[in-house]
This record gives C-alpha cells, structure tokens and sequence, in this order.
C-alpha cells in the first residue's frame, strides 16, 4: 500500500497544479480503483494473475471516460488485487 501512498504525496505536495493531483481526483479515482478491486474479487473464476492485469485496465479505463485522471489508483488496484483483501482493508 506505501507506493500508491508515495505517488499520491509527491502528486499531492510537489504538483499541486496538476489535475491529477486535485483532491477530487484523488479520491474519486481511488474509490473507483477499490470497487474495481472489490468486484473482481467477487468474481470466482478469475485467479490472481487475470485479476492483476484487468484491475488497472479497468481503472485507466474508467477513471479517463469519467476524467478523473490520477495515475496513483492504478497502482491502488495493482497492490490490492494482488492478495485476497476484505472490504475492511479497503
């Protein structure tokens, strides 16, 4: 969970201008990254592996059609599709 943490504070404290660092980016684009993840976990027949490489497609995917842009949720959906996480580690 640190490298997201670590991407989210350098958008965050040294691009404060970027749009990917805004706090409404931010946070919408994290609460996509962990239904995303939360619903593929939910789907059985998929092992880790499927889960891995569908969960940041589908983030980037949504978090563009919706613009709201922040790179750090794709790396939210890589490290908690990764393990078996419960929605109270989410």
């Amino acid at each position: 969970v640190l490298g997201p943490l670590g991407a989210l504070t350098t958008l965050q404290y040294n691009l404060t201008a970027a749009p990917a660092s805004q706090p409404r980016n931010a946070f919408f684009g994290q609460a996509v990254a962990l239904c995303t993840c939360y619903i593929l976990h939910r789907i059985p027949a998929l092992d880790v592996w499927h889960r891995v490489t569908l969960a940041p497609a589908i983030v980037a995917t949504v978090t563009a059609r919706l613009g709201l842009i922040h790179p750090p949720a794709g790396a939210t959906s890589v490290v908690f599709s990764y393990e078996r996480h419960g929605i109270e580690d989410m």
